[in-house]
């Protein structure tokens, strides 16, 4: 978090004004998201479903000045950090594609997850009426979805195949015991 308050000043504002509970979840709850998704790295829905859990978790945050483009910063720091894990093992340019590709990925998802969270909670919130004098209007969505209407999470499959292979051989325990040895 450190990294990303550095990067973007008013993301060091809004960490700031949290109490030292709340940027300890934060910090925990990145931690554990990062390990859960090596942990399910062969299992993209499952990291999807865990980075949308991440990311609709910071709709509390919110009323403290959290915007949703603070993921890209958080994104970037951790692309950052993972680069520095590795210690030059690989060429610098496979390690920074490989953690990119992924972390982007993630974080993808994380945005999708605060942004479905926001709808949901509008959605149940009785701050605005669906009445027809209302702005709100219902889409009505046909049942004959085109290529074009797919969600974009699956584009990333393909490419997190090798980054995962590269990725899992990093942070598994073997591999850093070995690098130390």
């Amino acid at each position: 978090m450190k990294r990303a308050c550095e990067k973007r000043f008013e993301f060091g504002l809004f960490y700031l004004k949290l109490d030292s509970e709340q940027k300890d979840s934060i910090e925990e709850n990145i931690k554990i998201l990062l390990k859960k998704a090596v942990a399910n790295i062969d299992f993209i829905d499952e990291v999807q479903r865990l980075a949308e859990e991440f990311g609709a978790k910071h709709v509390q945050y919110r009323t403290q000045g959290f915007k949703p483009d603070f993921f890209a910063i958080c994104a970037d720091a951790t692309i950052t950090e993972c680069a520095f894990l590795d210690n030059a093992v690989h060429p610098a340019h496979q390690t920074l594609n490989a953690f990119s590709t992924f972390i982007t990925m993630v974080f993808s998802s994380v945005r999708d997850g605060f942004y479905a969270e926001m709808r949901r909670m509008r959605r149940t919130s009785n701050s605005f009426s669906i009445g027809s004098n209302s702005s709100f209007q219902r889409k009505k969505f046909s049942e004959d979805l085109t290529a074009a209407d797919l969600s974009p999470r699956y584009v990333y499959y393909y490419e997190c195949i090798y980054a995962s292979s590269l990725i899992v051989l990093f942070l598994s325990p073997s591999f850093i015991v070995w690098r130390h040895t």
